[in-house]
């Protein structure tokens, strides 16, 4: 998918967003993880600018998903907003996981 098929995507669907951060937040080491941080430049997982905001909702996502046993919409209105704003730029990644069919 392009860039632009992703912000399409993610412009109609709350849980497209979730699953996205969610596969990226899984790419991260555990170190990064434990940290919300990037410490490796590996291209794998969220830019430093990123790993903070995306490492806490892919972490609530998560959390919140486990512990409900359902998908659905874990994330406020303002930082779904934040997250989908900064999705696009990993549409490289996404088309990875998608090919991979992770």
């Amino acid at each position: 998918m392009s860039k632009y098929e992703f912000v399409e995507l993610f412009s109609r669907s709350p849980l497209a967003v979730e699953s996205a951060v969610v596969k990226l937040y899984d790419r991260q080491t555990a170190q990064e993880k434990e940290v919300k941080q990037t410490l490796k430049k590996n291209y794998v997982g969220f830019s430093a600018a990123d790993a903070k905001l995306l490492s806490r909702a892919g972490r609530w996502i998560r959390y919140n998903r486990e512990k409900s046993g359902t998908k659905q919409c874990y994330l406020s209105a303002e930082n779904l907003a934040k997250v989908r704003n900064a999705l696009p730029k990993y549409a490289r990644q996404l088309t990875e996981i998608l090919e991979k069919g992770a």
